[in-house]
């Protein structure tokens, strides 16, 4: 009977929140400040004090919308920016017509559109991640399932980190922060700091990579100087694609 009153419910309550924060909390810092070190338990089955691989990337994929929404933010997976590739913008152009709408106006409507749809199809990345992965670390791990599940941990650290940061530093904020600097040191400086997040994302990469599939540090070293680079050509190519069909399919609808 004591089982059924208020304040045991109450207590039951708070002791599993405390126990879910202690997961978060772990799993956080592993994710941040030690690369690879969330895969590398879990394939050891040592998974008690974190949280599953698809729990812990889904909470961040929410708490990152949420942040976007209060703060006005344009990460990954708030915004689509498929006008920015001419072929997918003669498309939206041509939609544009077919619904007797300005440009400037259909292009409110979609962002307002691929903003919700983007936010749900951020899971893309994770097999592409996945499938760079194993073409770089095959002859060390031909395991499919390690591969998924360090894409997972990878794409959770770029939306908390490298995405996060992307999305504060707008090129308007960061060209005025640099506007009393020569036009060629502006540029230099511009190009850096676009390009940081990125770095860190290598960075994480090489000792991601050492401490999951384990190699030398030269071959670390070239994953995490091409990675930067797949990343953004295959992945979030492919995210904004797979957000444009639908929000076309929707918009149609």
């Amino acid at each position: 009977p004591k089982e059924l009153g208020l304040f045991h419910f109450i207590g039951q309550a708070v002791a599993g929140l405390t126990t879910l924060d202690g997961k978060v909390i772990s799993s956080l810092r592993s994710l941040i400040f030690q690369p690879g070190e969330l895969t590398h338990s879990w394939v050891r089955g040592a998974r008690v004090k974190h949280l599953r691989p698809v729990q812990l990337f889904l909470l961040l994929n929410l708490v990152v919308v949420l942040i976007d929404r209060w703060f006005g933010l344009h990460g990954i997976n708030s915004e689509s920016v498929a006008d920015s590739v001419r072929a997918w913008e003669d498309t939206m152009r041509q939609q544009a017509n077919d619904l007797g709408m300005t440009y400037s106006d259909y292009e409110v409507l979609y962002k307002a559109k691929s903003s919700a749809i983007s936010r749900s199809t951020v899971l893309v990345l994770v097999p592409i991640v996945a499938l760079i992965s194993f073409l770089f670390n095959a002859w060390k791990e031909r395991r499919l399932g390690v591969h998924l599940v360090f894409g997972l941990h990878v794409v959770a650290f770029y939306l908390v980190v490298p995405d996060f940061v992307m999305s504060l530093m707008s090129p308007r904020w960061i060209k005025e922060a640099l506007s009393p600097l020569s036009e060629e040191i502006q540029f230099w400086m511009f190009e850096v700091v676009v390009l940081l997040p990125f770095a860190v994302f290598g960075i994480w990469w090489y000792f991601g990579c050492r401490r999951v599939f384990g190699g030398g540090r030269v071959f670390a070293l070239i994953q995490s100087l091409l990675f930067p680079v797949f990343f953004p050509l295959f992945g979030l190519l492919a995210h904004q694609y797979v957000t444009l069909r639908l929000t076309l399919r929707a918009l149609a609808e």
